[in-house]
């Protein structure tokens, strides 16, 4: 292959590391396509302004209040769409309050940690989503 003067040439260092300007969330895909057909769009809809907002190691901090102001969704129905992803162990709330996602479907943060935390987590979440099928409790 013959380069001219007037030709793109990418260059690649080797051994780079690629910089991510936006937070991102690894999504683990089959469990996550178990949800769609269960979820309706409400729940949905609250479940990403989660992990919008989702610090490491799967941490949340938001109340009804701040969802509802996210999404524009009344903060009764958010109410009721919170209860339904906890009671499908989607989201989980320690006796001191602290919010999680499940590890099982959704992931930030460093790969090593989150597998170090996987035995915690799977008894706050109750094995959810690692080993039983998921359907609506109603």
């Amino acid at each position: 292959m013959d380069l001219k003067k007037s030709d793109t040439v990418n260059l690649i260092k080797a051994g780079a590391k690629v910089k991510i300007k936006n937070d991102f969330v690894m999504t683990f895909v089959e469990n996550f396509e178990r949800l769609i057909p269960i979820l309706s769009k409400t729940e949905m809809r609250v479940m990403l302004c989660v992990l919008k907002y989702l610090n490491y190691q799967n941490v949340f901090n938001l109340t009804q209040r701040a969802i509802s102001a996210d999404t524009g969704i009344q903060q009764a129905a958010v109410s009721r769409a919170l209860k339904t992803l906890r009671e499908l162990k989607i989201l989980a709330e320690t006796e001191s309050g602290v919010g999680y996602i499940n590890p099982f479907i959704f992931s930030k943060g460093h790969v090593l940690e989150v597998k170090k935390n996987l035995p915690q987590m799977t008894l706050i979440f109750d094995g959810g989503m690692e080993t039983q099928e998921i359907k609506k409790p109603f």
